[in-house]
């Protein structure tokens, strides 16, 4: 990533540019920011793109450079985030001490950036959800984001540009605000978040979950439901369905206080879904849920056909 950026600089000089533009390459500007900045790993049809431009063929540059470490962080990235999704807190604190082992090794400073992040997010997570300490966790979320933005408040978030693992610990940063009571601020950063997100990032239903719930609880079901819709989408698109069964539950709530009759249905899909991806501990808390707040035993009527 750092010879692209190099090949980049390099061009905009030689045409006489003080900067490329989106109009110059035809790449989201927010997108093309975040590459010059090393916020983001291009993908491979913008490197198509700009190869032409550049006159270099830089997916080979790429891939030469980062392909060991790409292959690592996605096979822990795939490992972790069930584990974070779970509230495995014992394996989380085996996986930080695995992490910090394999920073050291890590051959791209890119790559070595994104694995101090994610450390961080893990310890993060584990002073929130274990130890329900949120001062330290705020603390712990901010400093991932330091990392790499060193001028970062959470008074001046707007002002920067932000990576996706950036945006996630944004998105913890939220969660801790939240339970400071500052309710309004918590849905004005989520919001942010899902502006700036790319609609192909694979936390993008993450992200949707998220402001759906913050908007269930400000009261607007009908902005929680468009949202929850876009995350549903992505996932059924993306076939990526770890997401699904708080998508549809949420998705469930919110026609339930539209009064609309679809919420059974969205409830008995989300069970389901955890049944069929072996989260059995979610399905127990979902229709534990179901029965308390919405008087439905969805239990008795799970849709198999689905």
């Amino acid at each position: 990533l750092f010879l692209f950026s190099f090949l980049l600089i390099f061009a905009v000089q030689s045409c006489g540019m003080y900067s490329f533009t989106g109009a110059d390459t035809g790449i989201n500007e927010k997108t093309l920011r975040r590459i010059e900045l090393n916020k983001v790993t291009p993908r491979f049809d913008t490197l198509e793109e700009l190869s032409v431009m550049l006159k270099e063929d830089l997916i080979l540059c790429f891939i030469k450079a980062n392909s060991q470490d790409i292959e690592l962080l996605e096979k822990i990235k795939f490992n972790i985030e069930g584990k974070i999704f779970q509230n495995d807190f014992k394996e989380l604190k085996e996986e930080v001490s695995r992490l910090k082992n394999l920073v050291e090794e890590i051959q791209s400073p890119y790559y070595a950036l994104q694995f101090r992040q994610y450390i961080l997010l893990i310890e993060g997570v584990l002073a929130y959800r274990e130890d329900e300490d949120y001062p330290t966790s705020m603390a712990i979320f901010t400093e991932g984001i330091l990392v790499s933005n060193e001028n970062f408040t959470i008074e001046r978030y707007k002002d920067f540009f932000y990576s996706p693992m950036e945006l996630r610990l944004l998105m913890n940063i939220a969660f801790t605000v939240n339970k400071d009571g500052k309710k309004e601020k918590y849905l004005e950063i989520l919001s942010f978040i899902m502006e700036e997100i790319n609609d192909d990032d694979p936390i993008y239903p993450l992200i949707a979950h998220n402001l759906a719930t913050a908007y269930k609880r400000s009261g607007n079901y009908i902005a929680a439901l468009e949202t929850t819709e876009k995350g549903i989408a992505y996932c059924k698109f993306k076939g990526e369905y770890a997401q699904l069964p708080n998508l549809y539950y949420g998705k469930g709530v919110s026609e339930y206080w539209l009064n609309r009759d679809t919420y059974k249905r969205s409830f008995r899909r989300a069970v389901y879904l955890t049944q069929l991806l072996g989260l059995d501990h979610l399905k127990t808390s979902l229709i534990e849920m179901c029965k308390e707040f919405y008087d439905f035993d969805v239990s008795a009527e799970i849709d198999e056909t689905f």
